[in-house]
């Protein structure tokens, strides 16, 4: 597809993916980026809620000036097709974009049905649950889960921005956040800021 679409891939082993094309060869469309995302279009992650539809939640709009927060599209076919739901998924519409919204979002299925969601604003990771159906949000906490100043320093300096946090469930039910940090003043070969890879990990749920 174009750069407005979303495909897929399918395995048949979990190891090697291939692209899902039509009958002429080309990239099967998924879904279509709304007028409003004004073709821009950051993190996505999917779930599947309670009535077994497969939410998509997607960052858009992220250019200068844009929105820069989170939309979700609904597909009731097992993902073989998403619908526009609704943008403004965070309640952060008014902030003005940049660094005040909600984006680098990952999701998680809790075991009673709930959904756990963890996303970054402005370098810092905050979290929130969600119902069964992933209809409504509710953040769990007035300041950040984590900042860069929570975690050990490293080569002596505070980290000052997390992002891309990922979220998995132990065995023994507790959850482990992955995130990437940034290091005031250090840049990596590509001359851009380096980053570290930090965790945190809660007790048991």
């Amino acid at each position: 597809g174009g750069a407005m679409d979303f495909g897929s891939w399918t395995s048949t082993d979990g190891v090697t993916f291939v692209q899902d094309l039509d009958d002429k060869g080309a990239p099967i469309v998924r879904y279509q980026l709304q007028p409003e995302d004004k073709g821009k279009m950051g993190t996505f992650d999917v779930f599947v809620n309670s009535d077994k539809h497969v939410v998509l939640l997607y960052v858009a709009d992220n250019q200068a000036g844009g929105k820069n927060n989170i939309r979700r599209a609904i597909s009731t076919d097992g993902g073989d097709s998403f619908a526009f739901d609704r943008g403004n998924v965070l309640d952060d519409d008014k902030v003005g974009g940049g660094g005040g919204t909600y984006v680098d979002q990952d999701t998680l299925g809790l075991p009673d049905g709930r959904v756990y969601l963890i996303a970054m604003k402005g370098g810092t990771i905050h979290h929130f649950i969600g119902d069964d159906k992933g209809d409504v949000f509710v953040e769990l906490s007035e300041s950040a889960l984590f900042t860069g100043a929570m975690f050990e320093p490293i080569n002596g300096t505070t980290a000052f921005s997390l992002h891309d946090p990922q979220i998995v469930m132990l065995t023994d039910g507790r959850l482990r956040i992955y995130m990437a940090c940034q290091i005031q003043g250090e840049t990596g070969p590509d001359g851009h800021g380096k980053h570290y890879m930090v965790a945190a990990t809660s007790g048991a749920i």
